[in-house]
């Protein structure tokens, strides 16, 4: 799979709307998974937070071990959040509400919304034969891309492999 360059990444924010745009903006710009971002509660934005950066305190879904990860904001991030926030309910503890009742898979699924707002930004992606026993062909660019096109910025950014990998929630290069 490949990342997104910062001129698609650009073009999707161009182009999504409401929700789904806060999406593509909390994957590529803090690297978090699509069911992770979708599911982001407000009291795990700390805005003011190290320092005035500002961080997301969260347990991955993938985490086997349950551990809790905190990734700092990037400042564009950091500002959509604020104005975000100050439009969000009182009582609504999601970031995303309607986006937080979906399924990550499926035919009403977040990744199948993540495709129609590629094809609107006029970004397609190529098929490769998956590396394995299965088979199985995969998209050069989905949803996931855009957590490569958050390490890949951090990486041209000279942000360390250990801290990228920290960030990010990886655990191998």
């Amino acid at each position: 799979r490949k990342a997104f360059t910062f001129e698609q990444f650009s073009t999707l924010l161009k182009v999504a709307t409401g929700e789904m745009k806060g999406l593509i903006y909390l994957q590529g710009l803090a690297g978090l998974r699509l069911g992770d971002a979708s599911r982001l509660r407000w009291d795990s934005i700390d805005l003011k937070g190290a320092g005035g950066v500002g961080v997301i305190t969260f347990t991955p879904d993938k985490d086997p071990h349950g551990t809790e990860h905190t990734t700092p904001l990037h400042p564009n991030l950091r500002r959509y959040l604020e104005i975000l926030k100050k439009k969000a309910k009182e009582n609504e503890p999601c970031i995303f509400p309607s986006l937080s009742r979906r399924a990550v898979s499926g035919n009403a699924g977040l990744s199948r919304l993540f495709k129609k707002a590629m094809r609107e930004a006029g970004i397609s992606s190529e098929w490769q034969k998956a590396v394995g026993d299965n088979g199985k062909r995969v998209a050069t660019l989905s949803n996931h891309s855009l957590r490569y096109y958050a390490t890949t910025s951090q990486r041209e950014s000279g942000i360390s492999s250990e801290n990228r990998k920290d960030i990010i929630g990886h655990r191998s290069d």
